[in-house]
């Protein structure tokens, strides 16, 4: 949303302050709901124009709404009359600024004060003069003065800059400032008031709406409860039913494979002495055949030793004989 001058309806008191419009109650005219209250101005500091306003409502307060200046169709001295737009806004006015309490400085960079209300024609939004509180600058007493938006060089959310002339030729509105305080502090505290009132209204509202919600609660909850523990003690029956055919099916399994367990190793033990019994004969006859083996090498070592015709009784085959007859051997020649 952008900051815009718009055209009021000619019912509205001429001149307004900031302090006395926040806190009014705003009705819709076609319906005339009751939408909140003024919570805060939004103001241009470039221009010195009161673009909008926001407004809380809801039980807690918690609900915003904002208001442009084109929206109002008349200011009472209770309630601000609206007209609601079918586009609504909830975000301040792109460079607005709430204009209070902004601190006062001359443009030679002296601190005068702060800025605490201002004045403003409630048909155009222009503001007329901004007041200020001045503590003992220059020839300015104590007290609340008011400065025309002409006199401002410049202006933001923390500071506003004004011509020390003007500022030393501003019109002093009231002598008193704890008096003017003490005012203010008044309104601010019956508007607190109101505003906690209400907040209390709305909280008991909802705590009366928690209690019957709790009750409605509580008796479904012991219906559903009920029900459920039903449900659960049908499923522990039937779950405990398919448990004890399956534990019962499991022994008969578990007795068959026992059986059968016994008697595969009753036949593979007989198998096994079997087995057992040949390879034992098989070694005792390999043991005794290496034992005749070594027997014969023995008597074979022992006549090579001693010279002796060796046995030829294990011999498959004869021994070569000589062809020449016993004349015929060569006789070795003479030296």
């Amino acid at each position: 949303m952008s900051l815009s001058t718009d055209v009021m309806p000619p019912n509205l008191p001429p001149i307004l302050k900031q302090s006395e419009l926040v806190g009014r109650r705003i009705l819709e005219r076609s319906t005339a709901k009751d939408l909140g209250y003024v919570q805060e101005i939004w103001i241009d500091p470039r221009y010195h124009h009161a673009v909008a306003f926001t407004c809380r409502s809801g039980l807690m307060g918690f609900q915003g709404r904002l208001f442009t200046w084109s929206q109002v169709d008349s200011i009472g001295d209770e309630a601000v009359v609206v007209s609601l737009l079918e586009s609504v806004e909830t975000q301040k006015p792109e460079g607005a600024e709430r204009g209070l309490g902004c601190e006062v400085w001359t443009d030679a960079g002296n601190r005068v004060g702060k800025v605490l209300d201002y004045r403003f024609q409630a048909e155009t939004g222009d503001i007329v003069a901004y007041l200020f509180s001045a503590d003992s600058w220059g020839g300015l007493a104590q007290g609340i003065y008011a400065l025309l938006p002409s006199a401002v060089v410049s202006m933001n959310g923390k500071r506003l800059i004004a011509e020390e002339a003007e500022l030393a030729a501003a019109t002093l509105v009231t002598g008193n400032v704890s008096q003017q305080t003490k005012a203010f502090l008044q309104d601010d505290l019956a508007r607190t008031k109101q505003d906690l009132s209400s907040v209390m209204q709305g909280a008991q509202a909802i705590a009366n709406q928690v209690r019957g919600k709790t009750q409605s609660l509580s008796q479904e909850s012991k219906k559903h409860l009920a029900g459920s523990t039903e449900k659960l003690q049908d499923a522990q029956a039937e779950w405990a039913e398919k448990t004890h055919t399956a534990l019962s099916q499991a022994a008969e399994t578990l007795q068959d494979t026992q059986q059968h367990l016994k008697v595969g190793f009753s036949e593979v033990a007989g198998q096994l002495q079997d087995k057992t019994a040949q390879l034992k004969k098989q070694a005792q006859g390999s043991v005794a055949d290496a034992l005749e083996t070594v027997q014969e090498l023995r008597q074979i070592r022992t006549g090579a030793e001693d010279g002796s015709p060796i046995s030829s009784e294990r011999t498959d085959s004869p021994v070569p004989q000589s062809d020449k007859p016993p004349g015929d051997e060569a006789t070795p020649p003479n030296s």
